[in-house]
């Protein structure tokens, strides 16, 4: 399944980035907040952005994300999931999982 994903992706119509250029991004989104611009957060960066290509994966709004807990913990990570995608958005991007959701809900798999 994985490299059929892979497949659509790389032959579909939009500008995906790869995993490790998101990682990058959900980087800079880290630092541009105070309580996540530090060294604990910074060394969760793998663990975020799995965690990110999984929430982008799932196909749930942003609203039904939030609802899944109502912790201040997930409220932060819920927040920086929501500048992360405002981040993909403005440079007119997917992640991987968005990618993923996209080609196939238009190949109605």
């Amino acid at each position: 399944m994985d490299r059929f994903l892979l497949k659509l992706i790389k032959t579909g119509p939009y500008t995906v980035l790869s995993k490790r250029e998101s990682a990058v991004l959900i980087g800079r989104v880290l630092e541009s907040h105070s309580f996540s611009n530090n060294i604990a957060w910074k060394a969760s960066l793998q663990d975020i952005s799995e965690c990110f290509i999984t929430l982008s994966q799932s196909g749930l709004s942003l609203e039904e994300i939030r609802a899944l807990d109502a912790t201040q913990s997930w409220r932060l990570v819920c927040d920086l999931y929501e500048n992360y995608l405002a981040e993909l958005s403005q440079q007119g991007v997917l992640d991987y999982g968005q990618a993923c959701v996209r080609l196939l809900q238009e190949y109605e798999i």
